[in-house]
């Protein structure tokens, strides 16, 4: 998806072997194993649109088949990942930093979520609209993403999220912390 060029160095993610896949960063989408990140490239094409490229596997240990189809909140945690990535990769929200997600919709196409004998390789077209800073840093933002398979809509979907420094969502967060409640992963 990416090319290496002099003027231009692969930077992680980018398909520096195109014959290999690999996942992206998983801090970039806030997942503690590299088993749980469903994203292995990315691509710009314009300062809000997007190319990633995605791999759902045969078996998840928590996206569990159904009927032979692929658990359809995969797609979602997939639309979920490329908002992080994106945030992180391409608009410099710095690692560490914590998302308040506001919606996430989806809806799948159950034709295109067949589990089939290798896992489904996956591209996402990534729109991002409303993108508000806050000095220079990205604040938060909405995005549409459409995931396609073997060239046909496998899912649609879209999300609206905040970013904010840890200091800023330790004061927003006090009471949940004080109380030792487990915190969502974004």
């Amino acid at each position: 998806m990416t090319k290496e060029t002099p003027e231009r160095p692969a930077r992680p993610g980018s398909s520096r072997h195109p014959a290999l896949t690999t996942t992206v960063p998983k801090e970039f989408v806030h997942r503690a194993g590299v088993a749980e990140v469903m994203l292995t490239d990315w691509a710009r094409t314009d300062d809000t649109h997007f190319t990633l490229a995605a791999q759902w596997p045969r078996g998840h240990s928590f996206f569990t088949t159904v009927e032979g189809c692929h658990d359809p909140f995969v797609a979602a945690e997939t639309i979920r990942q490329a908002g992080a990535l994106l945030a992180h990769a391409e608009f410099g929200v710095p690692l560490g930093h914590n998302f308040l997600m506001w919606e996430l919709g989806f809806a799948v196409n159950p034709e295109r979520m067949r589990v089939d004998g290798a896992p489904a390789s996956l591209e996402l077209e990534v729109a991002c609209f409303d993108v508000k800073r806050r000095g220079t840093g990205l604040s938060g933002m909405r995005y549409e993403a459409v995931i396609r398979r073997d060239g046909h809509v496998a899912a649609t979907g879209g999300a609206t999220f905040t970013c904010t420094s840890p200091r800023v969502y330790q004061r927003l967060r006090a009471e949940r912390l004080a109380l030792g409640r487990p915190q969502p992963p974004l």
